[in-house]
């Protein structure tokens, strides 16, 4: 059974390169950009079986089997499933100690295809062995950096953590004093040991704020509000998604911008009808809110990830490109760009997919139904 997507919280009231925007890229002519000249040839080989029940999928990961390890914001387990879709086993259990977990955010496979968890709620970092529910190690971040991250991405050829801390809401007064709020990255080494604070500040995603009698809700992810997306690669570069425009900055882990790209890119208006078809998957508690404090404008993206040649796969909103207008919104069709911001073609896919993880000549996506049930949907990638 689908999760609804907003949780209400009851608290007390109280240096852009001009040089890449040659790149005339994105979805639609009606975007202000001119058309792809190809497609990405993509096939569907496989669904996660029916048995294999998902409600919020956070993470997605991948070992050299084929092997894929899920991670699902209401289960306190790694689902492991073969590569074509089937349950394999589960990893982990609800509790505190050894292979226990409260609140997984992210899962990774290192190199040899040993598996790391990251348990927000416990602030902790997991290893197992590789193939197995035996446990390697575990490392507090809280003792060893002395900080509680919303996200920890590994950079397994600098053997460094990328630990992603992003300011708790504070309620005020003010509702836009609640949305601005910063994300900052530290780096962290394999000891999980401190070793560079505070490398780059950045806006964090924004939340859905409303306000009633004395209660404050937050919902998120938000439609309408502005991505503030964090992707490590395995070498170590930094990418950040600022969506309110098309615009992704690279960084070393030295917080040195060292790349990236802004496009020319004409954002979609928010109509009443897109408000309207979003309230359902927030609840009547967000409808004044979601009505009041909507953008004039979609972000430019939703999502993005980077595959294993360093190229990014975005979720760019357009006419024409997402059928399902509301909460939900989703592209069919998802574009392929280089690190400078040049259209490599684009991938068209089963409607309501989001693209996870692309590697090895697989896209590994989530897909919804009609009623939100997310399966794990995989496609070959045939050319690019």
């Amino acid at each position: 059974m689908a999760m609804p997507i907003a949780a209400v919280l009851l608290l007390a009231a109280g240096c852009v390169d001009q040089a890449n925007q040659r790149s005339a890229v994105a979805a639609s002519s009606s975007a202000g950009v001119t058309e792809p000249p190809g497609t990405c040839r993509v096939e569907k080989v496989a669904t996660s079986s029916s048995e294999a029940l998902f409600s919020d999928v956070v993470a997605l990961a991948v070992d050299s089997n084929g092997r894929i390890y899920v991670a699902d914001d209401d289960n306190p387990a790694i689902t492991v499933l073969s590569d074509s879709g089937t349950i394999i086993r589960t990893i982990g259990r609800d509790g505190h100690g050894p292979g226990e977990f409260q609140h997984i955010r992210n899962v990774q496979v290192l190199p040899g295809d040993s598996l790391l968890v990251f348990d927000m709620g416990l602030s902790r970092l997991t290893v197992f062995r590789p193939a197995s529910d035996s446990v390697a190690y575990v490392i507090n971040l809280a003792a060893t950096a002395r900080l509680s991250p919303n996200d920890v991405q590994a950079a397994p050829q600098r053997r460094v953590f990328v630990l992603v801390d992003t300011e708790p809401l504070r309620p005020g007064d003010d509702p836009a004093s609640d949305r601005e709020r910063n994300q900052v990255l530290h780096v962290a080494g394999w000891d999980g040991s401190l070793l560079r604070d505070s490398i780059l500040v950045a806006p964090a995603s924004r939340p859905l704020i409303a306000r009633q009698g004395g209660r404050i809700g937050v919902a998120a992810p938000y439609a309408f509000g502005r991505p503030g997306i964090v992707r490590v690669s395995r070498s170590g570069r930094i990418y950040y998604g600022y969506g309110d425009s098309l615009r992704i900055d690279i960084y070393s882990l030295e917080g040195q911008r060292t790349g990236g790209f802004v496009v020319p890119y004409e954002r979609d208006p928010v109509s009443d009808a897109d408000l309207e078809a979003a309230i359902p998957a927030y609840g009547d508690f967000f409808r004044k809110a979601v009505q009041e404090s909507a953008p004039d404008y979609w972000p430019a993206f939703k999502r993005f990830v980077v595959d294993d040649h360093g190229r990014l796969w975005m979720a760019l909103i357009a006419d024409g490109q997402v059928t399902d207008r509301g909460a939900a919104a989703m592209p069919r069709i998802w574009t392929v760009m280089t690190e400078a911001g040049e259209l490599v073609c684009r991938a068209n896919l089963e409607e309501r997919t989001e693209v996870v993880r692309v590697q090895d000549g697989r896209l590994y996506g989530v897909v919804k139904d009609d009623v939100d049930v997310p399966r794990i949907v995989i496609y070959r990638i045939v050319h690019l």
